[in-house]
């Protein structure tokens, strides 16, 4: 692949997960709106995301960033949410240490350190039908799970649309990082 290749690929890699993020942040605040649905951050996030993502492109195709700094911000960017989906689902540091829980912008998780107790009761399923993972309504536990990556991986074999967004968010940012790396 060369080095053509390699932008055009990162850049779609990330206007995908830019666009799925983006439908499901707007689905999430509509639904908060209209249907009076419980509130995270995370519609905010995504949203923030996909218009972090669409002024990178934007700058980056305009020549107002430099090769470079365009790609560790594009490696930058796609580490976000990957981190993001693991704190989200498996860690639970980032909610209480911003406050979140307080404010009301939190989610029903237990993340006691003697296993995951996911209740499902958060509503962070961006299809308005209580995190059943597209329709599957298999109430799993996390009581034998070993630590984060584990309860993120089981999540992610429940959330195809979160599998795709990942899996496009590794492969970008590994070729952001490639990038910028060898740039001269």
């Amino acid at each position: 692949m060369n080095r053509q290749h390699a932008v055009f690929v990162a850049g779609a890699l990330a206007l995908f997960t830019a666009v799925i993020h983006l439908v499901f942040g707007v689905l999430d605040l509509y639904n908060w709106l209209v249907n009076g649905d419980s509130l995270s951050i995370l519609p905010f996030a995504f949203v923030a995301l996909s218009l972090i993502v669409f002024l990178l492109i934007y700058t980056y195709s305009k020549g107002l960033l430099r090769e470079a700094q365009a790609y560790a911000a594009g490696a930058a960017v796609m580490f976000l949410p990957i981190v993001g989906y693991a704190d989200w689902h498996a860690a639970g540091i980032t909610e209480p240490a911003l406050g979140l829980d307080d404010a009301g912008l939190g989610h029903e998780h237990s993340h006691n350190g003697d296993g995951h107790d996911h209740s499902h009761d958060d509503d962070h399923d961006h299809n308005g039908d209580d995190h059943d993972h597209n329709g599957d309504d298999h109430g799993h536990s996390h009581d034998d799970e070993g630590g984060v990556i584990e309860v993120t991986i089981d999540h992610l074999r429940d959330d195809m649309i979160g599998l795709s967004t990942k899996v496009a968010e590794f492969v970008a940012l590994a070729l952001f990082t490639a990038l910028a790396i060898t740039e001269r």
